[in-house]
């Protein structure tokens, strides 16, 4: 959807996974679910599909939010590139994972109305 405006990929999104949207709200509010599925299909297919494989590194102490121990130079001196075959690999995943936050977003929404009127 390069070049498209936001209105125009939503209405793409909501075209390409309209089967799938009744379903995704008879499921339900599962936020702990909904966390570990994009967890999963992460580790799977974004983090899965990277040319080069990022060693998991050691815990280190964390005093305050601003501490990162350095990690946007660490992982900027792996030279790593999203090429082709990678977004080919993500952009999937990532449009229906739009689409569902999109139907889940509305669903949280109209709880929330609901309780306060």
């Amino acid at each position: 959807m390069e070049g498209a405006s936001p209105s125009e990929f939503a209405e793409t999104l909501d075209t390409q996974f309209a089967a799938s949207e009744a379903g995704w709200q008879k499921a339900g509010m599962q936020l702990d679910a909904w966390a570990w599925e994009g967890h999963q299909l992460a580790a799977a297919t974004s983090y899965g599909a990277l040319p080069v494989k990022i060693a998991i590194e050691p815990n280190v102490p964390v005093e305050k939010c601003t501490d990162d121990n350095d990690i946007g130079n660490r992982m900027l001196q792996l030279h790593e590139a999203a090429g082709q075959t990678y977004q080919e690999a993500a952009a999937p995943v990532i449009e229906e994972r739009l689409a569902q936050a999109g139907v889940r977003l509305a669903m949280i929404l109209n709880d929330a109305a609901k309780a306060n009127p």
